[in-house]
């Protein structure tokens, strides 16, 4: 877990856009932000007030408040030491609530971090959620070009100068768009998806051999670029005298799935000759795929009539 995302980062990065102001438990700055408490008990980031269940970050608003103050001294009393006694990220009141003397007192007792908003507290567990999970979110460098070719995000990889930015210009020239050339960042958005990003240093360039630097945006619009894709193919050019080909199969060519952040990703592999078309190849690739997606397997379906046929031709000897 990501020992950055902490109280002090969550409240620097959101204090303007959500009106925060840290009460007490200054000296909780450090508390982190993941979804484990110190009794091992899993958690959810963000939510309203829950003791059953602990939230890393404890939201109160109206309705908490109110039964805060319905409530005996006694139960108050209990429910605040247990409040604090899982050691939450971040206590939160919000929709403008005063907060009571005895939350700040606990708060800065057990360093906790106590802040204050006017905002309503489905728009500070909406913000902070989303901000969180993409924070927290598994990620991981892949080296290749990113694309979006036919509305899907593809992966151009292979070794270094083997044309896989000279391909990626073509296929911009032929109306696909770049989405980072060269380190792709993916983040494990879903159990099963990865996106993949650009670092801003590098958005929108990509760099050709003998060009040097070229701004895609600038040379053929917006539309030539994007700014993320989810990642559902990936492209791999190979030497034709790779071992990749040496026990092809010519009706299903070379295929398999690569895992990267536990999402199995499915890639085909191109032989790079001279005189090959590849931007066809990669177009043709993608269409393939997508007409297995929808269940429609060419190969398999050629090999099942053929095999009919032989079949046919035998029974009628």
């Amino acid at each position: 877990m990501n020992d950055r995302i902490n109280a002090e980062s969550i409240f620097r990065n959101r204090e303007e856009a959500l009106e925060l102001q840290w009460i007490a438990g200054h000296a909780g700055g450090g508390r982190n932000a993941s979804g484990m408490s110190t009794n091992q008990m899993e958690q959810s980031l963000i939510g309203h007030l829950n003791l059953i269940h602990p939230n890393r970050i404890q939201i109160l608003g109206v309705s908490e408040h109110k039964h805060l103050l319905s409530i005996n001294p006694g139960e108050r009393k209990s429910l605040i030491k247990q409040l604090f006694f899982y050691k939450p990220a971040v206590v939160i009141f919000c929709d403008g609530i005063s907060i009571p003397d005895d939350f700040i007192e606990a708060a800065n007792d057990s360093a906790t971090p106590l802040w204050a908003s006017s905002r309503n507290s489905f728009e500070i567990i909406s913000d902070m959620q989303y901000r969180l999970i993409d924070a927290l979110a598994k990620r991981i460098t892949i080296h290749g070009v990113l694309m979006d070719i036919f509305g899907i995000g593809v992966l151009i990889t292979g070794e270094s100068g083997i044309g896989k930015s000279e391909l990626a210009l073509e296929l911009i020239t032929r109306g696909h768009s770049l989405v980072a050339d060269d380190a792709p960042e993916f983040t494990r958005v879903t159990p099963d998806t990865l996106c993949g990003t650009c670092p801003h240093s590098l958005r929108n360039l990509l760099e050709v051999r003998g060009l040097g630097l070229l701004d895609i945006r600038g040379m053929y619009g917006d539309s030539a670029v994007l700014n993320k894709k989810h990642l559902k193919l990936i492209v791999d050019l190979q030497p034709t005298d790779s071992e990749a080909f040496s026990n092809m199969d010519r009706m299903e060519g070379t295929r398999k799935k690569i895992e990267y952040l536990d999402v199995m990703i499915p890639q085909v592999v191109i032989p790079v000759a001279t005189g090959r078309n590849l931007a066809v190849l990669v177009e043709a690739s993608v269409k393939d795929h997508l007409l297995r997606i929808e269940g429609q397997n060419t190969g398999k379906e050629f090999s099942a009539k053929l095999e009919k046929q032989l079949l046919s031709k035998a029974r009628a000897r």
